[in-house]
């Protein structure tokens, strides 16, 4: 296995002061920080953060698709939350493999749309939970299987 970091792809919904986003946030410079990882950010929706993403590398602030996110040199697809299923589908067509950090529980789910959890369904290779609650309604509503599922309790850094 190589030291090298991981070219990894990490796909937000927006960079808001909100629960998700500041944890995705926390853990990119964690991972970082580490050595473990080389991020691209790429995020749907800019907002008061953005400018705090930026020295963790290359950053992309879009709209509704992956329009400047080459097939390039990323090893694996990071999704930080459920919403984004259209992305898992389009990234894992393009050979990445996906994972999603689920932060949403069952109504938030539902929200989402049948599409959307379809697409998740279909197109991720691990799914990461935020609580054993949010595995449970992962399992119940999109059918996946326990072992696809990690729990990793939320970090946000309160400094």
């Amino acid at each position: 296995m190589s030291d090298s970091p991981l070219n990894v792809l990490f796909v937000g919904h927006e960079a808001s002061r909100t629960g998700a986003p500041i944890g995705f946030l926390s853990l990119m410079q964690w991972l970082k920080d580490r050595g473990s990882v080389k991020p691209t950010v790429w995020l749907r929706h800019g907002g008061i953060t953005v400018n705090e993403h930026r020295p963790l590398g290359s950053m992309i602030v879009a709209g509704r698709d992956l329009d400047g996110v080459a097939p390039g040199p990323y090893q694996l697809a990071y999704l930080n939350t459920a919403t984004l299923g259209p992305f898992a589908e389009a990234l894992n067509l393009a050979g990445l493999p996906v994972v999603c950090h689920v932060h949403e529980m069952d109504f938030e789910l539902h929200v989402t749309g049948d599409a959307n959890l379809r697409q998740l369904r279909a197109n991720v290779a691990h799914y990461i939970a935020c609580s054993e609650a949010v595995k449970t309604d992962v399992m119940r509503l999109l059918g996946v299987d326990a072992e696809k599922i990690s729990v990793v309790p939320e970090c946000v850094d309160v400094d």
